[in-house]
């Protein structure tokens, strides 16, 4: 049995009035303490896919070392919950929810469990920042901003004097 969340353990349909569905979703923390938590359905889709969509985070990320060979990823309590091979390159920064990765030609992007889900090239710039659910990028005279999820949102130029 995994040691992670238990994320959904029932879903019952509590109250409908008019066109509002409210579940109650029965959770288990990674520490085992229970807890509900209700979640309003959209007309038309039943409450496992509403509960689908929900985005409750049960880990946020507040520091990383490297440790000899590994790097170590600590809670938001200063408890140790992941350790990562070194060989996965150079933490370049992190945050609550996400970090970068140098290795090679290529910026891998992590979630705060450790799961690589983005590639990106260092073509790309030189990362200056990593700060909530965004990093920033330096190439030459401009500077570039992009989401967790790798998609730039902003540029402008640099404002050296």
């Amino acid at each position: 049995m995994r040691k992670n969340v238990f994320v959904l353990l029932i879903i019952l349909i509590l109250t409908v009035r008019g066109n509002v569905c409210v579940s109650a979703v029965n959770m288990r923390f990674h520490d085992n303490t229970p807890c509900k938590i209700l979640i309003p359905n959209d007309q038309g889709k039943s409450a496992e896919q509403n509960a689908g969509q929900l985005n409750v985070r049960f880990r946020a990320i507040s520091n990383i070392e490297k440790k000899g060979t590994w790097y170590y990823i600590y809670n938001e309590k200063g408890k140790k919950y992941k350790a990562l091979s070194a060989n996965i390159g150079d933490v370049k920064g992190f945050s609550s929810n996400f970090f970068i990765v140098s290795k090679g030609s290529w910026y891998y992007l992590y979630d705060e469990n450790g799961k690589h889900y983005k590639t990106m090239s260092n073509s790309i710039g030189e990362i200056i920042s990593v700060s909530g659910d965004t990093f920033v990028v330096q190439k030459a005279s401009w500077i570039y901003t992009y989401n967790k999820k790798g998609k730039k949102i902003s540029t402008r130029a640099t404002t050296n004097k």
